[in-house]
């Protein structure tokens, strides 16, 4: 993150957040774009309510004072000259306890509008979500609105109607007050008019909101409300400010910190990018920023402008709130299952009611507990959030030391082997072996992809397709070592080898090839060795003693014309890494919500349609109610199998997904980082091909059809925006093998796996229609296989102890061999 960037992300960063996640919550529950602003308008004016208020009141009381003070300033400015009037001014000054920086309360409110206008700017002006919705009169949110049109002259009605309510509130508000201050307030608004008049019309109707929330407030405040006498008003101890700013360093370091490291240090090398080769922990630079913006600066500001019991106050609520985020955290917040560096989780988390009223009941219990130790021993209670600051900090900087050193170093390795432009060398003489594991392909969906793509039929004419074959398991630490070394290196032979890590046994089974190929005189090339050394990130050294042996990492390697996607992809996770410590500090109940599918309440989820809201949430009560017939009932017979459309595995928003937003199974948003990794080798296979002398073997592997990602249609291309809605109509997603059986892609899930899988076949088509340009082909032996497949729901017909496995997960082993 640049300078600018993280001062954003401290003043403006919390307010754009809080706009984003209301204003999405908001659309999940109204559905409708305009009524979510509406929601949001009203949010936050009522939140900031107390601000003004107070602020207004600081104004009121500095214009007293001024108002006092004036005829003797007036005196001195009219009798004395120069240093002499200077220094009588000040020496007026002192004696009645006024500072001429005291000026600035009078602009309290002005100073309190500018973060919270740019924000709204910012996050308004550029939600696409909003780009073609109509709202009443106004057909689109998106644009400037363009409600009056006179022949061909064109005008903008609601930047007018935001300016003529600001004008009757300011004039409501500025009753009584000097000229000068009339002048400054009516030429912000001219301001405002002139700076939004060709804004996006959702953002000058969310102002305009505002603005009419403000002319209802100024005519409230008009009106002489009976004073509420408050009896027996407790006084607090002390003024809470040093309790106060313990417990907000604290909230800082466990959400900027200590979450977000512990997430990076269990895998240190998941989150470096590939395709820039970042040190991990500049992600901790944009969740610590986004801490301090609002535990520091923002409740700073609140308790600057509540009144003395409301100090003192707010010192006990953020120390309860850190104690209450730890006690989440670290006693609810474990065992949630595997997260990706995306933080997705493979499944989504969830928590029963018991737990859930467990989780209240403590937190109730500690609420009733800190608030005794705050009224009898409040230095225990500020002792307390010292030390917990303290704590926090050093658990958070043994975490960075670690990431750092495990990142250093797989950078440093990963410099030299990407550096380093793969060659796959083939002869035009000798018998090349090309040996393709596509991690996780699937084999059921061939025939249907050959099928609907003609060019496909041809470019893979001469292949065998075996339908019939099994993964030795569903993942690759199981099925991927048969591939490379044989029966040997089956499970139950490598259990047989007692006394020998696995991770020995693994290794030896990638070595198995290159070694026979080697002796036999061939050039060989590995790129990208599936978990080589038992790491995330290849280690290339198992390689070093084979003389005839290079061995590449060739993933994110040639991604340099997709670094504008990649850099989306940082600023998403420095805003989730934040949004994740929300949600694992949180009490269960919110978590769901907070967590919402992995996606963190992005606002680009709001681009869903009402009919695809529909369909969705018909989708989510179809899995429920499969999942209690399934539980009824484990042996349900074949035909009813066929009749169920979805399954309890099924995810509207599939947790299969990395960042990527889906509208229903046809409409996509966001950037899967993981595809474009693999996506940049696929691209570049021709560019890496090289002539040699001898012979080669290649073995190659490549995540892409493990990446399921919505592709645009008809070519299969990826794209950060995808639509394919115009395509299917009517909703049925329908492929059709060469004999004429029929599949249907029910699910997000399903099609997002089917268009990965055609765009792998495509462009190993694209690589070998290179290969015969180029004399190589007709010499070469190709292999493709899948080391496991999914359990994608497409063919109900095998169950297994009440569940789904469908041949697409037990077929997983697709070969196919070019003589």
């Amino acid at each position: 993150m640049t300078f600018g960037s993280v001062i954003y992300n401290i003043f403006i960063g919390p307010l754009e957040l809080f706009f984003e996640v209301v204003f999405t919550l908001a659309f999940k529950l109204v559905q409708n774009h305009g009524l979510s602003i509406i929601f949001l308008s009203l949010a936050m004016n009522f939140l900031v309510l107390p601000l003004y208020r107070q602020a207004d009141k600081m104004q009121a009381s500095q214009r007293d004072i001024e108002n006092a003070l004036a005829p003797g300033v007036k005196h001195i400015k009219k009798t004395f000259k120069g240093d002499e009037q200077y220094m009588i001014l000040q020496t007026y000054y002192r004696q009645n306890g006024y500072k001429p920086t005291d000026a600035l309360k009078g602009s309290v409110s002005l100073l309190l509008e500018i973060p919270f206008f740019i924000a709204a700017y910012h996050f308004l002006s550029h939600l696409t979500a909003l780009s073609g919705i109509p709202f009443g009169p106004i057909k689109d949110l998106g644009a400037p609105d363009a409600l009056i049109s006179i022949g061909g002259l064109t005008l903008n009605l609601l930047p007018i109607l935001m300016t003529l309510i600001n004008f009757i509130s300011s004039a409501i508000y500025l009753k009584g007050f000097p000229i000068k201050s009339k002048v400054q307030l009516y030429g912000i608004a001219i301001i405002f008019l002139v700076f939004l008049y060709k804004s996006p019309a959702g953002l000058v109707f969310y102002w305009t909101l505002n603005n009419l929330f403000s002319l209802f407030k100024n005519i409230a405040y008009k009106i002489k409300w009976p004073t509420i006498k408050r009896k027996h008003q407790r006084e607090y101890k002390e003024s809470g400010k040093s309790l106060f700013y313990f417990a907000a360093i604290s909230l800082c370091i466990l959400f900027g910190l200590l979450i977000p490291s512990a997430v990076i240090a269990s895998s240190p090398a998941e989150f470096i990018n590939m395709a820039t080769l970042k040190n991990p922990l500049t992600y901790l630079v944009g969740s610590l920023s986004l801490s301090i913006g609002l535990f520091i600066v923002w409740f700073s500001v609140f308790r600057m402008l509540a009144g003395d019991n409301g100090k003192k106050l707010m010192g006990f609520l953020v120390w309860a709130l850190s104690i209450m985020g730890l006690i989440n955290y670290m006693a609810f917040g474990k065992g949630l299952g595997t997260i990706s560096n995306t933080l997705m989780f493979e499944t989504p988390p969830a928590t029963d009611i018991r737990k859930t009223l467990i989780n209240l009941v403590i937190l109730v219990a500690a609420a009733a507990v800190l608030y005794i130790i705050w009224t009898k021993k409040y230095e225990v209670a500020k002792f307390s959030a010292l030390v917990i600051s303290i704590a926090l900090l050093f658990m958070s900087v043994q975490n960075m030391v670690q990431i750092n050193r495990v990142a250093t170093d797989t950078i440093s390795q990963l410099k030299v082997a990407t550096e380093r432009v793969a060659k796959l060398p083939f002869s035009k003489k000798g018998k090349n072996v090309v040996l393709i594991m596509m991690d996780r392909a699937t084999s059921a969906y061939i025939p249907f992809i050959l099928n609907e793509d003609k060019a496909l039929n041809e470019q893979f004419s001469g292949f065998t397709y075996y339908p019939n074959t099994a993964s030795f398991g569903a993942h690759t630490i199981f099925g991927a070592p048969p591939i490379w070394g044989g029966y040997e290196y089956t499970p139950e032979e490598m259990d047989k080898r007692t006394g020998e890590l696995l991770k020995d046994k693994y290794d030896e089974s990638l070595r198995v090839l290159p070694t026979m190929f080697g002796n036999e005189g061939y050039s060989v090339a590995v790129c990208d060795s599936t978990l080589a050394g038992y790491g995330w990130i290849p280690d290339l050294s198992i390689y070093d003693d084979l003389e005839s042996t290079e061995a590449y990492i060739t993933i994110g390697n040639n991604a340099i014309e997709n670094m504008e996607l990649y850099a989306s992809i940082d600023k998403s996770l420095n805003r989730n890494f934040f949004c994740y410590s929300l949600f694992k500090t949180s009490p269960l109940l919110l978590q769901p919500l907070l967590y919402n599918d992995g996606l963190y309440n992005a606002a680009s989820i709001a681009n869903l349609s009402n009919e695809a809201t529909d369909q969705l949430n018909k989708e989510k009560q179809n899995n429920q109610n499969n999942n209690d017939n399934q539980t009824n009932n484990n042996n349900i017979n074949q035909t009813n199998n066929n009749q169920n459309t979805q399954s309890t595995q099924t995810e509207a928003l599939d947790t299969d997904i990395t960042s990527q937003v889906l509208d229903g199974r046809t409409k996509a948003t966001g950037v899967n980082s993981q595809y474009l990794d693999n996506l940049s080798v696929m691209e570049n296979l021709d560019k890496m091909t090289e002539m040699s002398d001898k012979p080669g073997f290649i073995m190659l592997t490549n995540e892409l059809a493990h990446r399921p990602t919505l592709l645009q249609e008809p070519g299969y291309t990826f794209e950060d925006s995808v639509d394919n809605s115009a395509l299917y109509k009517d909703g049925k997603i329908v492929k059709t093998d060469a004999e004429g059986n029929r599949i249907t892609l029910e699910t997000a899930r399903q099609v997002t796996n089917y268009h990965v899988n055609m765009a792998t076949m495509k462009y190993l088509g694209a690589w070998f229609d290179y290969l015969r340009e180029n004399g190589l082909y007709d010499n070469t032996k190709i292999i493709i296989c899948s080391d496991h497949g999914w359990c994608l729901e497409q063919y109900r017909d095998r169950i297994i102890g009440g569940k789904v496995l469908g041949e697409e997960h037990s077929n997983a082993y697709d070969t196919m061999y070019y003589n």
